[in-house]
């Protein structure tokens, strides 16, 4: 794992995606850890990522967070609304991917 992942917080050990309950909880390191409500997604899917997009957390600042450690099998999750998410400034948040 890089190591400006690991100084922001990013390391394998405690990063996932879960079902738990009525939510989807993500967590990315120690800097990452939200809960949504399954009840707000609309889809989900499989997409690519190419090389050029980077690993880490990301944000294209017009609605997609990413949450990427690998750059196979990432999965897009699709909100019904968007919302503002919180990673170092406020973001909007219409898609996540992980």
């Amino acid at each position: 794992m890089p190591l400006l992942l690991l100084l922001l917080g990013a390391t394998p050990d405690p990063s996932y995606v879960r079902l738990a309950d009525d939510r989807l909880v993500a967590r990315f390191g120690w800097l990452f850890h939200h809960g949504f409500l399954l009840a707000g997604i609309e889809g989900a899917g499989r997409r690519s990522w190419p090389l050029l997009y980077g690993i880490g957390r990301r944000s294209n600042l017009f609605g997609v967070i990413s949450l990427i450690g690998s750059y196979r099998n990432v999965v897009e999750v699709r909100f019904k609304r968007r919302r503002w998410m919180w990673m170092l400034l406020p973001l909007p948040c219409n898609r996540l991917a992980v």
